[in-house]
């Protein structure tokens, strides 16, 4: 009532009859291996998104209240109420530096308070306030948490920067990628304190924390685990680098897995070994398409099941991604950099 009579705009949470409950049973795990893993969730000055995303997080099967912390960009009000709301963690930070450069420090001094706060911590979920979660956000983690100590890990993602409705159909499909794609991922302590937080970008840059981690001085040829079908889904459409039209031409239709049951396959299969004999066999076993059709004809792959198909692109030199991001754009997929 004291929420409701100081804030509005949340709908059926302040409604007269039948309000919307706060107080989420969250279903429970069983075997769950993340339940002392910290979660860290990047805020600003989002109140409605927040709200949102923490009735998403509580809902999902295995979700530890006490693991959770809100990181606020600043001292608002609101967005402390909100996490008040549902008893959670939030802690604000005074902002440093301006737009991206102030998203970035937010994010290190984040990270840093997260490892802080949890000193036993050997790993950290990362999320922000403008993604939902799927039901079986825990249990993806829960089963790809024997891969992250890898050498060649960098990290374990629930996005996949491609899993559009049209592309990705299997909840219990997993790759390697050669990039870091965000929105939802696993870190270890040890990466971060001996390599990311000593050399992080001070306040003076303006550039983007994860473009930064992207690059090859950073990433060191490792690569990051994700699901064909994501575990989480981005509905922000307001923010530093975000608006409507960037939100519909390439979220909206996303696909975020419902099956809180899923079962992942051949998670053995990701070790690196395993994974590059698994590409292989697939390579060899392929058809190859019809290099004289455009790849931009609906009829360039054939509507089959059951079937590995194989292209080539042409590409000048390592970084030569145009002939790739004309095809992205042809098949509706990510087609705005490379790095995916």
């Amino acid at each position: 009532a004291v929420f409701c009579n100081k804030y509005e705009g949340y709908g059926q949470l302040c409604a007269c009859n039948n309000p919307l409950p706060v107080d989420i049973t969250t279903p429970k795990l069983i075997n769950n291996r993340v339940t002392d893993v910290p979660i860290a969730v990047i805020a600003s000055n989002r109140p409605y998104y927040l709200f949102r995303m923490l009735r998403s997080l509580l809902s999902a099967k295995g979700a530890v209240k006490s693991m959770i912390s809100v990181f606020i960009d600043g001292f608002f009000d609101e967005p402390l109420a909100v996490c008040k709301l549902f008893n959670i963690r939030a802690v604000q930070h005074k902002p440093i530096s301006k737009r991206n450069g102030r998203i970035a420090q937010h994010y290190k001094a984040s990270l840093s308070a997260s490892f802080d706060l949890h000193p036993e911590a050997k790993y950290l979920i990362i999320l922000e306030e403008d993604l939902d979660i799927a039901v079986d956000f825990f249990s993806y983690f829960s089963q790809t948490l024997t891969l992250i100590d890898d050498k060649d890990i960098y990290c374990v993602s629930a996005w996949n920067d491609q899993g559009y409705v049209h592309s990705s159909n299997d909840p219990t499909q997993l790759y390697r990628v050669e990039t870091m794609p965000g929105l939802g991922w696993m870190l270890k302590r040890s990466l971060f304190k001996q390599e990311l937080e000593p050399h992080w970008p001070g306040p003076e840059n303006f550039f983007d924390w994860d473009m930064w981690m992207r690059t090859p001085y950073m990433r060191k040829g490792r690569e990051c685990i994700i699901p064909d079908v994501s575990r989480t889904f981005h509905f922000g459409s307001q923010g530093v680098n975000m608006n409507n039209y960037f939100q519909d031409a390439y979220f909206t239709t996303h696909k975020l897995n419902t099956d809180a049951n899923a079962v992942l396959k051949g998670v053995e299969d990701l070790r690196k070994d395993n994974y590059e004999k698994s590409i292989h066999k697939l390579l060899k076993k392929a058809v190859m398409l019809n290099h004289a059709v455009s790849p931009c004809h609906p009829n360039f792959i054939p509507n089959t099941t059951d079937i590995t198909y194989v292209m080539f692109i042409r590409m000048t030199k390592a970084n030569d991604y145009e002939t790739w991001l004309q095809i992205a754009k042809c098949w509706k997929l990510w087609d705005v950099s490379e790095h995916c």
